[in-house]
């Protein structure tokens, strides 16, 4: 009867394991916790409303194709110094979403500029926005604030058929909600018992101005919903490391920690990188077999990951410990830098036979007939692989050299005859 949203899928997943790990069911339907976009997207699926949510590039690519058509090259004739009005496609693409995100329809934002008879330039943006709205619902294409207003328009026209049997919707997570999501909130709110709403924030005097912008997020949910406000006191730090949460931001000196339990900050020292990896390591297998300690609780912290990754890697992968490391390879790590590094190196070498390491290499994934044809020519030419490609210039000038003079003494036998 209940549905958690909270503010990203990733975030959803660990609140599914969360509580798998702390209730004794078996399962946790996946729709039960989701993200916002997801939620919405299941209730206008199971209104049978055809839809295709456009990534970003796409919608970015309308809007260059619409300043591309021939309407859109009218629109910016007057413009004489803007050489290539495609390239606003982004920025076009930021004012659209920020529009959308507050609410505003192409309608709204027309009336808008025509009381306050603004500059020529916002003529044209309304245009483009129009245009691009127009193009959206001809195919049935949404963008995220796009998500929201259809759902809030089914919600108008009754109890949607997804949260037939919903009865509890809790939001948990969530710092601010954008115009158009609150809208949505709005026209759920009659069709659920209860709505909550957990908002991240302090009610700690001197840490106000850190949470403003929870704080202008609650005033909002309260001008929209017939809303009761309770605040929740934060629980005294319990561990050394709630402790340094709780006071590494704050304002005032800190007062001396008294754990309710053993300290469990611990410093040690190794001889090198690899024995603290080896001691991480041991632990953790500790941990997993000895106490039952749930691999998702574990985590491992350092400073310059990239740094250490590799140790990691191997040393986790030899102990049996599974693993998943956050930080993303940096771009030296990628197969595709790899393979333009041996490209360049392979170059540089100044013979054909490195062009035929190159189209040998499993990542430049060329078609088999096409490898069969270049070696053929080569073989036909009297060409070897092993030639600088000075000495292979060379002879291919020599052989365009004699096909000329054949073809002269060609010509002049036909003209003899």
């Amino acid at each position: 009867e209940t549905v958690l949203i909270v503010p990203t899928r990733q975030y959803a997943q660990k609140r599914r394991i969360e509580l798998l790990n702390s209730i004794t069911i078996p399962a946790i339907e996946k729709n039960i916790i989701t993200d916002f976009i997801q939620f919405t997207n299941n209730l206008l699926k199971g209104q049978c409303i055809p839809l295709h949510l456009l990534e970003e590039w796409e919608q970015t690519l309308l809007i260059r194709s619409i300043i591309l058509s021939e309407e859109g090259r009218k629109k910016f004739e007057s413009y004489k110094g803007l050489l290539a009005p495609e390239n606003l496609a982004d920025s076009f693409h930021r004012i659209i979403r920020n529009l959308k995100q507050a609410g505003i329809t192409p309608e709204t934002f027309q009336e808008q500029i025509k009381r306050l008879s603004v500059e020529p330039w916002d003529e044209v943006v309304s245009w483009v926005y129009t245009t691009y709205q127009e193009k959206l619902r001809q195919n049935n294409w949404y963008d995220i604030p796009g998500l929201f207003w259809q759902a809030e328009l089914e919600c108008q026209k009754g109890k949607p058929q997804y949260i037939s049997n919903k009865n509890y919707l809790i939001f948990d997570g969530f710092d601010d909600f954008t115009q158009s999501e609150l809208r949505l909130i709005h026209a759920l709110s009659p069709y659920f018992e209860h709505i909550v709403v957990g908002i991240n924030l302090d009610t700690m005097p001197n840490r106000q101005d850190i949470y403003q912008l929870a704080k202008d997020a609650l005033k909002r949910l309260q001008s929209v919903l017939d809303a009761e406000t309770l605040y929740l006191e934060t629980p005294p730090p319990q561990t050394s490391i709630e402790f340094v949460a709780d006071t590494l931001f704050g304002r005032d000196k800190p007062k001396t920690f008294v754990p309710s339990t053993a300290s469990i900050i611990r410093v040690e020292r190794f001889i090198n990188r690899e024995e603290e990896i080896k001691n991480i390591g041991c632990k953790i297998k500790q941990l997993l077999i000895h106490e039952h300690v749930p691999l998702q609780k574990i985590a491992v912290s350092y400073r310059q990951l990239n740094q250490v990754r590799p140790l990691i890697e191997k040393i986790f992968t030899d102990y049996g410990i599974p693993y998943r490391i956050l930080s993303p390879r940096s771009l030296k790590e990628t197969w595709i830098s790899q393979f333009l590094e041996r490209w360049f190196a392979q170059l540089n070498e100044n013979s054909l036979s490195a062009l035929t390491l190159l189209l040998h290499d499993p990542l430049w994934n060329i078609p088999i007939s096409i490898r069969e044809k270049f070696f053929l020519i080569l073989s036909i030419t009297g060409l070897s692989t092993n030639m600088p490609l000075d000495c292979i210039d060379k002879k291919i000038e020599e052989k365009e050299k004699s096909l000329e003079y054949f073809n002269e003494e060609e010509n002049k036998n036909i003209s003899k005859k």
